[in-house]
C-alpha cells in the first residue's frame, strides 16, 4: 500500500525504504567487506609479484597476482556501486 500524506493524498516522494533508510544509501557492512577484499587482493597481488610478505607458498607465483587483481577489481566494483555509480569530482 503506498504511503500517503496526512491529508490522504499519495506521497510522490518515496525516498526511503521500509526501514526508513534512504534509498541508495551505502551499506556499511558491504562497504567494509569490499575494503577487506581489496586489502586481501592487494596482499595477494604483491605476494604474486614476489614481495616477501611473510613466508608463503604464494610468493613469486603469478597465479596469485591474477587472483589478487581480480579481487581488487571486484572490490572496486562494489565500492563504485555503493557510491551509486557516480563519477569522482
Amino acid at each position: 500500500m503506498p504511503r500517503s500524506q496526512p491529508n490522504g493524498t499519495p506521497n510522490a516522494d518515496l525516498s526511503a525504504n521500509a526501514k526508513g533508510t534512504p534509498m541508495g544509501a551505502p551499506n556499511a557492512a558491504l562497504t567494509g567487506l569490499a575494503v577487506l577484499v581489496a586489502i586481501a587482493g592487494g596482499v595477494f597481488t604483491l605476494q604474486g609479484i614476489g614481495v616477501p610478505i611473510g613466508h608463503s607458498f604464494m610468493v613469486g607465483d603469478l597465479r596469485w597476482t591474477a587472483i589478487g587483481l581480480v579481487l581488487v577489481a571486484i572490490a572496486a566494483g562494489i565500492l563504485w556501486r555503493q557510491r551509486g555509480g557516480r563519477t569522482l569530482r
